[in-house]
Parts: C-alpha cells; sequence; structure tokens
C-alpha cells in the first residue's frame, strides 16, 4: 500500500502521451495522473476523464496537484519547457532524447531556480529512467 500519491502533469498528447505515458502513469500506484496538457481536442478528456485537461503549459503548472511533469512535446521544446517547469517547483521526466548537449542538461539540474527538484529522462526504448 502507498502512503500516497503523487500528482503527475503529461504535457502533450501525441502517441508518447497518449500510447506511454499516460496508461503508465494511470497503472501505477503511487502515482496518479492530475492533469493532461492538450491545446485542442477532447481526446485526452474522453480517455482519462478524471484528469485535468489544461490547454496551456501555464495552466498545468499552475495546478498544486502537478507535482511532477512529464515533457512529451516536440523534441526541441523539451529544454525550454522542463527548465519551466523546474523553476515552477515540480519535477520533470523528459521524453528521450533530452536535451543535447549534455551542459544543457546539467545546466536544468544545476539552476538556482530548480528549488531542489529532479530532472530524469526516460527512454520507452530500454525502459529505463535515467538521471
Amino acid at each position: 500500500m502507498v502512503d500516497r500519491e503523487i500528482g503527475v502533469g503529461i504535457i502533450g498528447f501525441g502517441l508518447g502521451g497518449r500510447v506511454f505515458h499516460a496508461p503508465f502513469v494511470s497503472a501505477v500506484s503511487g502515482l496518479r495522473l492530475a492533469a493532461i496538457m492538450q491545446r485542442t481536442g477532447d481526446q485526452a478528456a474522453k480517455a482519462f476523464p478524471a484528469a485535468e485537461i489544461a490547454r496551456s503549459f501555464d495552466a498545468l503548472l499552475a495546478n498544486r496537484a502537478v507535482e511532477l511533469v512529464v515533457v512529451t512535446t516536440p523534441n526541441a521544446t523539451h529544454f525550454a519547457l522542463a527548465k519551466q517547469a523546474l523553476e515552477a517547483g515540480k519535477h520533470v521526466v523528459i521524453e528521450s532524447p533530452s536535451p543535447r548537449p549534455a551542459r544543457r542538461r546539467c545546466s536544468l539540474a544545476n539552476s538556482p531556480k530548480a528549488k531542489g527538484c529532479w530532472s530524469f529522462r526516460f527512454t520507452t526504448a530500454a525502459g529505463t529512467a535515467i538521471f
């Protein structure tokens, strides 16, 4: 039995969010799918009616139930979104590939505005989270 659940917000409801992350979060004890950011459409609401649907990244970050943000957007957006989420006090999982070069990844964790939060890269091919 889990003492508490971690509220998870997923940014993007394309292939990664829809097929991998949302079902995984929903199935894992100790995680709760608190919010999904889907700018338009109602696929997320239909698939996960208990999750709040955020129409903007700022709305998802403002959701106090979200402690962990999963970034499943196009690769070029990973760094900026992860940085903003960390600076908002959220932990972050970044869909592979993570920001390159490595110094950009390190700057996420070392940012004085990160407020003690962690950033991880998730790779579906290996099924592992890499710190």
